[in-house]
């Protein structure tokens, strides 16, 4: 999609510091940079306040809702990082929509699509016909995919793929109590995490379950039992490509 969303995020963060109109279109015509000169401005602030990601109060543009608008909602899915700088200016309570998990399972089903792609590359012919794609035909087995290690390819390992399109240091996941206990059980479960981009998807990184599970919280009491763990790493906390 092509679309330059410098004065969209211009406009955004001019919302969020509550700037006047008037200042804000004489910013623009003062611009020595068309892209977020007056006419780029006027067209941006419009779809915007259609959008209802910023709204007018007394002259002043005000932060809207984070609303679910295709046009961003499209490029959140390519990875585009200014879009998700957008998204960032939006307080968590002025979020509608959340991108990092309304649209997870499709964004999951791609990361888990690009780890087969590499597998395939990266595994002996012979082995292709032992990838098998788990998550497609049972939810609760734990794992998404079932193959053969790419360091030991004559260990048949489980992988749990995470995936996101959100660029950055960090990657934040959600881990289910399944997928926790099954790494709990198994000692050949791995974490998979993958970025995905219209520029090039990546592994980012994986790690074996037993590594993961003491950062997991503990049920208090028998009556109270989590069922969904948020946790995030970098790079540096993780082993490189594939296990």
């Amino acid at each position: 999609m092509n679309r330059d969303l410098a004065p969209y995020l211009l406009t955004v963060q001019c919302a969020r510091d509550r700037m006047r109109l008037e200042d804000f279109y004489l910013g623009g015509r003062l611009a020595v940079v068309v892209e977020i000169g007056y006419e780029a401005r006027r067209t941006a602030l419009e779809e915007l306040l259609r959008d209802g990601l910023v709204i007018l109060d007394d002259s002043r543009l005000c932060l809207g809702k984070l609303n679910e608008v295709p046009w961003l909602s499209s490029l959140l899915q390519d990875g585009h990082p200014t879009a998700w700088a957008i998204v960032d200016i939006f307080p968590r309570k002025f979020w509608k929509y959340d991108p990092e998990n309304d649209q997870s399972g499709e964004i999951g089903f791609r990361g888990e699509m690009f780890v087969i792609e590499e597998l395939q590359r990266l595994l002996p012919p012979e082995s292709h016909s032992d990838i098998h794609h788990i998550s497609r035909f049972d939810d609760l087995a734990g794992f998404d995919i079932s193959a053969p290690s790419v360091k030991q390819p004559d260990l048949q390992i489980f992988l749990e793929v995470k995936a996101t399109t959100r660029p950055g240091p960090e990657f934040v996941f959600h881990l289910s109590r399944n997928e926790y206990e099954t790494a709990r059980r198994s000692t050949n479960w791995f974490l998979v995490l993958v970025c995905l981009s219209t520029s090039g998807s990546t592994i980012f990184g994986h790690l074996e379950g037993n590594s993961l599970l003491n950062y997991f919280p503990l049920d208090s009491t028998p009556s109270f039992n989590w069922t969904s763990a948020r946790g995030f790493y970098t790079q540096d906390d993780l082993r490189v490509g594939l296990p």
